[in-house]
């Protein structure tokens, strides 16, 4: 594990796991972190390498990705075979869901108000769970493998996008598709809401930033597009 500190251009290193680790997640105030991977488990840290907590094995197919509750004090967890989980740092218990296909898991998001929480699988699959009434999953299907969703801060819509390029914006309380955008130059891996609402961000295969801005739940003009790297991106994040 490598952690670096942007204010000072420094790094830290420590040894989190005998196997590869595949995901990470800072908690909001940056104080601790949480890993996961090949051994199927999740484990806690202060950023110093100390281990405060480890899951017991959550999936024998391992961990895809982990996520912070706004609040800092749950972990999101999506597993390769097909398993949704939530964390309490708490009281360490966890709450599991097994979703009806079990197939991997690629994407989680959770909204800024931690009320929301969904997943999106290899099937083109998006879950939906009310962490207020976990009972409730709803499902909405897409064409291609489910790579990044992003919820609007402010408002009932939740972007994906995968291996089609194509990004869906759906409007998660009429469970209606508000609108799709192709911006036709590959598969795109990564989306994002900005943190005020106002732009929608995506990039993928072609190298470049797609960027629309967002002003209400109608579907928003060209994008503006430039040119961020010579080979594909796999990840982009705006700043909060």
């Amino acid at each position: 594990m490598t952690l670096w500190y942007l204010d000072h251009y420094r790094t830290e290193h420590w040894l989190a796991n005998q196997e590869s680790i595949w995901t990470v997640a800072l908690d909001p105030p940056a104080a601790t972190l949480v890993t996961g991977g090949k051994d199927g488990r999740v484990k806690h840290w202060r950023r110093d390498g100390t281990l405060l907590a480890t899951t017991p094995v959550l999936d024998l197919q391992g961990i895809n990705q982990v996520l912070f509750s706004p609040s800092g004090q749950r972990v999101a967890i999506a597993t390769k075979g097909g398993k949704l989980v939530i964390w309490n740092l708490a009281d360490q218990s966890q709450q599991t869901w097994q979703l009806p296909i079990k197939v991997p898991l690629y994407t989680l998001s959770m909204d800024p108000q931690g009320r929301y929480l969904a997943a999106g699988d290899e099937k083109g699959t998006i879950y939906l769970v009310s962490l207020q009434r976990p009972e409730k999953i709803q499902q909405r299907q897409s064409a291609g493998e489910i790579w990044s969703l992003s919820f609007h801060p402010a408002l009932p819509l939740l972007a994906s996008t995968g291996s089609t390029g194509t990004i869906e914006v759906w409007n998660f309380e009429s469970n209606r598709l508000a609108y799709r955008l192709s911006p036709g130059a590959g598969w795109l891996a990564s989306l994002e809401f900005s943190a005020n609402g106002q732009f929608l961000a995506a990039a993928g295969e072609s190298g470049s930033v797609y960027l629309w801005s967002i002003h209400d739940q109608n579907p928003p003009s060209n994008p503006r597009v430039f040119r961020a790297h010579q080979r594909s991106i796999v990840s982009l994040s705006s700043e909060s």
